[in-house]
């Protein structure tokens, strides 16, 4: 029998048949990448399972034992039960002595990972243990054993907090398994360690960076919305709920509650500005499991849940083909290869979810005790409805607006992780999106690099990435400055009647060769003291003073730019090579799109360039088109978007004018 037409006819499947279905793709491809004992030749690759862009074994694949296990059970098929325990054979490669894991079989000496191994084998033992044979379910549990035991002596919060949280999630995964209290109040201890990370202004969970619970010049903390949503809430969820915990629950609850309000109405979510946004793709983050679980998990306490849990599903599949999740909307049709990374930590959501009572039309005792009168009314995604035109983030330093159609993200987040200038921060337009059009603009790394060599697939495409955000760049006596390093913008917001404005003011940031995020400020004061400043610094200082003005408005938007030296603004319009660009004279310009036309109007000419032209990031995955206005020095300049002919209905649910504040 067909493995879909299978699920379809099984009775785990009552509500979600497309969760159940995309799985069931993604399995599928999982299994036929699995290496064969007939073909592997030597035990260190039987059972594993090849990344067709890394040409490699990933460590962390073993993690798939868990979305196996669970076909296993809705197919009634034998093969996925034996692919899942020849998979835990192979993490023999992948495990030391004293029961850790590590996070690739050789060259690495992480043992923190052991939460993750930890979570997929025990939730594959929780729910679909019993599929397994005596001998295989006897090792499995001892392999869980000797995972929850080094776990238990180990120092996890050496790491960032996403570790500490799936920690206590995994240990009571164990606890439950293994029927043993000490994983449980170790579990519970961990837990409750981690709830101060939840106190931000709002609830936003930091310490996605070192040191955790540090501040960045500007007060920001380290946040990332990917790691939050798709590995940290979801953990923080299960133990939570494996604990019985109430007040976890609560901050579990409210936390992902303002998390939501950065998902985009077509599923994605708006990383473009996380601590750790060099993994972002637009639905989500590459290693990371996904935010299915959270969602179905704590559905009982918000209708909005499942809407956003079915959302990004629906980009997942839009992103997926021949059964294998690609690392951004753009990816397939650039000609590069998937990862396989993305398709199996994902699937473990996935199947993580199709568990959930949630899932499985099952009353809980969540939604006897949550009345509904207590819930958001109105089942419309936050940044759906549209109903706060400026929502501010202190612990980010960032801007959400939102007004008639667009979407918009404005980020003076200066939190430095690995090094500086990975994120956008100076004010920058992150993100620009349109409820007929989708993503306008979306931001890239300030400057591509694989900051995690094992956990982003190598580049292989002949054009090196470029960087998608919208910029200023002024290059002056061999040195590059750009407005997104700048370290002094001040972003100020407003509204009237007919349209929000946000007034970005600093000056550009010089780029380094070793990344160092200095303005030019700073790096005069360190070439000449802080008291002397030679005229010429001085003059080079005050021609580095940028204006950018975002102006939304009805179906239009409009940015101003202005430069004291002269600069260029760089405008990567989202674009694939399907998409026609027209020139219409030398201030205007057209950009079809399935959605309808952008049409683009400036104050100057624009530069007659290629039309076929695309630039590529897969941070977060799109094709560009790269518009670049030189501005005259030290004058304003207005570029103006507009969206015409609009042909499919919009899913925001914003009028013309949003109502008052």
């Amino acid at each position: 029998m067909d493995e879909t037409a299978a699920l379809a006819s099984t009775p785990l499947m009552r509500r979600r048949d497309r969760y159940g279905a995309l799985l069931t793709d993604w399995c599928r491809a999982l299994r036929e990448l699995q290496v064969d004992k007939t073909t592997a030749g030597i035990g260190g690759l039987s059972g594993g399972i090849l990344c067709p862009a890394c040409a490699r074994i990933h460590g962390r694949s073993a993690d798939a034992v868990y979305p196996l296990l669970y076909q296993a059970r809705v197919l009634q098929s034998e093969a996925y039960r034996d692919a899942a325990v020849r998979l835990l054979d192979w993490s023999d490669c992948v495990t030391t002595t004293d029961g850790a894991f590590l996070n690739e079989p050789t060259g690495h000496s992480w043992k923190g990972i052991t939460v993750f191994s930890l979570l997929a084998l025990g939730e594959a033992l929780r729910h679909h243990g019993d599929l397994l044979e005596d001998a295989d379910q006897a090792r499995w549990r001892d392999r869980l054993q000797r995972g929850a035991d080094f776990l238990m002596g180990y120092d996890i919060w050496q790491a960032n907090i996403n570790y500490p949280v799936s920690a206590a999630a995994a240990l009571a995964v164990c606890a439950v398994v293994l029927e043993d209290a000490r994983y449980r109040e170790q579990a519970r201890e961990t837990l409750h360690r981690c709830l101060p990370y939840f106190q931000t202004e709002n609830a936003l969970l930091f310490g996605e960076g070192q040191p955790k619970d540090g501040f960045s010049p500007r007060g920001c903390r380290a946040i990332d919305l990917g790691y939050n949503v798709e590995e940290s809430l979801p953990g923080l969820a299960l133990c939570a709920h494996l604990l019985g915990d109430e007040a976890a629950t609560a901050v579990a609850v409210r936390s992902l509650q303002s998390h939501l309000e950065f998902l985009l109405p077509d599923g994605a979510w708006d990383n473009s500005w996380g601590s750790r946004s060099y993994k972002w793709t637009y639905w989500g983050s590459r290693t990371s499991d996904g935010c299915q679980s959270a969602l179905a998990l704590l559905a009982a306490y918000d209708d909005r849940f499942l809407l956003a849990a079915d959302r990004n599903l629906s980009l997942l599949e839009s992103c997926t083909q021949n059964g294998l999740l690609y690392g951004g909307p753009h990816l397939f049709q650039r000609g590069d290869l998937p990862c396989v990374h993305h398709t199996f930590c994902h699937a473990k959501a996935l199947a993580a979810a199709l568990d959930t009572p949630a899932l499985q039309n099952e009353p809980t005792a969540a939604a006897v005790a949550v009345p509904a009168s207590s819930r958001p009314a109105a089942v419309a995604l936050p940044r759906e409805a549209g109903t706060e035109p400026i929502r501010r983030f202190p612990e980010i330093a960032t801007h959400l607006i939102a007004w008639s159609s667009w979407r918009a993200t404005v980020t003076n987040y200066d939190w430095k992780y690995q090094s500086p200038g990975e994120h956008p921060s100076g004010g920058a337009l992150s993100l620009l999106w349109h409820a007929a059009l989708g993503p306008v603009f979306a931001a890239s790394m300030t400057r591509y690099r694989e900051l995690e060599p094992g956990n982003m697939q190598p580049w292989r495409l002949p054009d090196p990435p470029q960087c998608l955000t919208p910029h200023l760049l002024l290059e002056q006596d061999g040195q590059a400055y750009r407005s997104l390093l700048a370290t002094d913008a001040q972003v100020s917001c407003t509204r009237d009647a007919d349209a929000v404005t946000v007034t970005v003011r600093g000056h550009l940031g010089v780029e380094q060769v070793d990344q160092r995020h200095l303005s030019l400020r700073q790096d005069v004061s360190r070439a000449v003291g802080r008291r002397l400043r030679s005229l010429k610094s001085a003059a080079a200082f005050r021609q580095t003073a940028f204006l950018l003005r975002y102006r939304f408005e009805g179906e239009a938007f409009a940015m101003t730019a202005q430069v004291g030296a002269g600069a260029t603004l760089i405008l990567p319009l989202i674009a694939t090579r399907s998409e026609t660009i027209t020139q219409n004279g030398e201030r205007e310009l057209t950009v079809e799109k399935p959605g309808g036309v952008l049409h683009v109007e400036a104050g100057i000419p624009l530069p007659q360039g290629d039309s076929a032209e695309r630039i590529f990031n897969p941070v977060p995955g799109f094709e560009a088109y790269p518009l670049r206005v030189l501005l005259p020095a030290g004058r304003e300049v207005t570029i103006r978007l507009e969206v015409r002919g609009a042909n499919r209905p919009s899913p925001v649910n914003a009028n013309e004018s949003p109502p008052p504040a």
